[in-house]
């Protein structure tokens, strides 16, 4: 894949491929339906997923440049431990549907550094910090610096508590994995 076939920044950096950057787009504009589509696939996933406990789930965090990516990716190459992926990226919330359209599109199959510009080669299977979307997604203003965000023993968010007990399952699934890994700076604060 050429640069030319990547989404460009303000700073003539390259981010993902365009057909993955314009698909995310396309996606969060009908986020209702792909809501949808995360009701369907935990109605036909839900006997698997209910023999599925969510057991010891490893959370990685730290502050920024802290050696948290390179953490993620030497633990993601454990065969029980499931993690978001770079290709997860268009339709994170179907882990499952996407994986079996993905595994049929040669998309950003080339290694290439990270936005961050760091050094860190990634390619379509490296471990990706996702999870942001959905805390983002219910709890509204997660990122605003004027509200206190820690969330401690009292905050509750039954809907985020069951969409987030199902996807961990679903993505567990997916990747015929134990255990989930996720690697969030946030969560320090979680």
């Amino acid at each position: 894949m050429t640069n030319k076939d990547r989404k460009q920044t303000e700073n003539n950096d390259y981010e993902y491929p365009k057909p993955i950057y314009y698909m995310a787009r396309f996606f969060d504009l009908i986020h209702p339906a792909i809501m949808a589509l995360d009701e369907l696939e935990s109605y036909i996933l839900k006997k698997r997923m209910s023999k599925i406990d969510i057991i010891k789930p490893i959370y990685i965090n730290g502050v920024a440049r802290a050696g948290t990516t390179i953490t993620l990716e030497m633990l993601s190459h454990h065969p029980q431990l499931a993690s978001h992926r770079y290709f997860n990226i268009p339709l994170i919330y179907v882990p499952n549907l996407w994986r079996q359209l993905a595994t049929r599109v040669k998309v950003f199959m080339d290694p290439a550094e990270r936005i961050h510009k760091d050094g860190i080669i990634v390619y379509r299977d490296s471990p990706e910090a996702l999870e942001e979307i959905f805390w983002m997604k219910y709890f509204k203003g997660a990122h605003n610096e004027k509200i206190n965000h820690i969330l401690d023993e009292t905050t509750e968010n039954r809907e985020f508590e069951r969409f987030y007990s199902r996807h961990l399952k679903k993505l567990i699934i997916s990747q015929n994995a134990t255990t989930y890994l996720t690697k969030n700076n946030y969560n320090v604060t979680r």
